[in-house]
């Protein structure tokens, strides 16, 4: 027993190990969380933006250094040294341009990621190609742009982001002094033009106190940083950002729980494999199983509930946010029918498909972005939004966890593994089966009457709407299957695999492979790879059951033939 729980310990802390950039000045992290700069259609921290805007220009969250070449700074400190030195970034190659067919074509090499800003602007290319996608855009409004179009398109944003980076136009940090608090915010170098200069005056003297400071490495920086800070919200306080807002969404963004949760739900799906012959329902390592998914859960859905409070609707307008809700969602199945059956295999089954949904999430930011967005207009509605794709994506948690036991059930035919497991795993897979078909089939519905409010109409064959009655069907057909007799447990399983490519398909597809229709709001781009990588898993999956499945007929024909002789 204590063998198993180092193994499980040691294994938490490794993978618990990541990279950090490294900081310049040890920047207080704490005074830039409570400092709001508009950006984006909203008021976020400084800290939030910083990583953003990292993220966004270099595809990490971290800035190149202009001290050290192949040095990577943490985001807060190259913000902050691209606000009072921007001059220093000149020749830093700190651009992302990933896309191996848009380097060729500007004549890049091959071989790196990260370029200088002022080479990329002088390639002619670039620009013809960003002419071209917006022609075609003036043509055909709602037909996608080719891939090479699109990956110039964003690195022109790229560079305009840049731009503003360094001319200081991004950096509204000044609230205006009238209206009710929405109006365009103000740059440092506006300020004198809208404040009395009884009030500019110090604001911009301690602002340049902390320019010196920063640009010395003197360690009053954060001194001088945190009586800026508390005059410049004093400046208007009425019309400042909501401090508590503010304040959760750091600490959001800096203890990221759902980084945690994935290694206590690793953990727990470890144990219970571990143990997984024994009497798990009075095992102290399936005790601890408990400890370690239930803590994992409630990080989880701490995360999620801080981001409810920050965005002030549900985390469900984009890929990313779809990701962390269905790996919560097979969570949450997974531990009720737990509690339920007391048996092990649902946090073993469960487990490691939503870790890797929240892996994903972390090691993915270009194709999954983090960040929190304001609505589009016609997302506006919160009841109809939130109850439509809330039920719709927890309807795909439903059919992961029985795609979960599907793999175990497989995987326990192919071994020639048999027993009374096989009809328990049977069980709880149709069980999940008929909870994800009910949860589909109200949310598709619940779609069409979201739709009627949105658009005017309940059903247009958008390819969302097609390919999300396509996989209701497909599941129907596996339900119906098993009870018309057609096919028993076995059939159930590969039924579930198959159901869950159709989920891919509505989920991933039509976003990010045909990109076209009316939920353009959830479209992007990438991932493709791993999604690949995936399918072709499964579909050999499909491949070797088959085979094995020949080979057991053929074997039993000869056992009979032999018999009859």
């Amino acid at each position: 027993m204590l063998r198993y729980l180092l193994t499980v310990l040691i294994f938490s802390g490794l993978v618990g190990l990541e990279g950090k950039a490294s900081s310049r000045l040890n920047v207080d992290n704490s005074v830039w969380g409570k400092v709001a700069i508009q950006h984006g259609g909203r008021k976020k921290p400084f800290t939030t933006f910083a990583k953003e805007t990292a993220m966004f220009v270099t595809g990490k969250s971290s800035w190149p250094s202009p001290e050290e070449a192949g040095k990577w700074i943490t985001a807060l400190d190259g913000t902050l040294w691209l606000l009072f030195a921007p001059g220093d970034f000149d020749e830093v190659a700190g651009i992302y341009v990933g896309y191996a067919a848009l380097k060729a074509e500007l004549g890049l090499d091959k071989h790196k990621v990260h370029f200088i800003a002022k080479d990329l602007k002088g390639r002619s290319r670039l620009w013809e190609l960003i002419r071209e996608g917006e022609l075609m855009k003036l043509r055909n409004p709602r037909d996608s742009l080719p891939r090479l179009h699109k990956e110039a398109e964003e690195l022109g944003q790229r560079l305009a982001v840049w731009e503003r980076l360094v001319d200081g136009q991004i950096f509204k940090l000044i609230p205006h002094p009238e209206g009710k608090g929405e109006e365009p915010w103000l740059t440092m170098m506006e300020i004198n033009s809208v404040y009395p200069s009884a009030q500019s005056i110090v604001i911009v003297s301690l602002f340049e106190q902390m320019r010196e400071h920063f640009v010395s490495k003197s360690s009053a920086f954060n001194a001088v940083a945190q009586d800026w800070a508390t005059k410049l919200q004093a400046l208007a306080s009425a019309r400042y950002a909501n401090a508590s807002k503010l304040w959760t969404e750091h600490i959001y963004k800096e203890w990221h729980p759902s980084g945690w949760a994935w290694k206590l739900y690793l953990a727990a799906a470890l144990i219970c494999f571990m143990t997984r012959r024994q009497h798990n329902g009075i095992s102290n390592l399936y005790r601890l199983a408990w400890i370690f998914v239930v803590t994992g859960f409630l990080l989880q859905g701490t995360a999620f509930a801080l981001r409810v409070y920050v965005s002030g609707r549900a985390p469900v307008t984009n890929m990313y946010e779809t990701v962390i809700w269905v790996a919560l969602g097979t969570m949450a199945f997974a531990i009720i029918f737990e509690a339920r059956y007391r048996t092990g295999y649902f946090i073993m089954a469960a487990a490691p498909f939503a870790s890797a949904l929240l892996i994903v999430a972390d090691l993915s930011p270009i194709i999954l972005d983090r960040s929190i967005q304001p609505l589009q207009p016609v997302l506006r509605n919160n009841f109809w939004l939130t109850v439509h794709v809330l039920t719709v994506t927890l309807s795909y948690a439903s059919f992961l966890l029985a795609t979960s036991f599907a793999h175990v059930r497989l995987g326990r035919y192919l071994l020639k593994l048999k027993g009374d497991l096989d009809a328990q795993i049977d069980l709880y897979l149709y069980r999940a089966l008929q909870v994800g078909v009910f949860l589909l089939a109200s949310g598709t519905i619940l779609g069409g009457v979201w739709a009627n409010y949105s658009w005017g109409r309940f059903w247009d064959w958008d390819p969302k709407e097609t390919w999300a009655l396509i996989t209701l069907l497909v599941y129907l057909a596996v339900l119906h299957g098993r009870l018309a007799g057609w096919w028993k447990g076995l059939g159930l399983s590969v039924g579930s695999v198959v159901g869950f490519l159709s989920v891919i398909m509505t989920w991933y597809g039509v976003n990010f492979v045909l990109g076209k229709g009316l939920h353009s709001y959830g479209f992007g781009k990438g991932g493709g790879t791993v999604v690949t990588i995936f399918v072709i898993t499964q579909l050999i999956l499909l491949v070797a059951l088959g085979l094995r499945r020949m080979f057991d007929k053929r074997t039993e024909d000869l056992m009979d033939a032999s018999l009859r002789r």
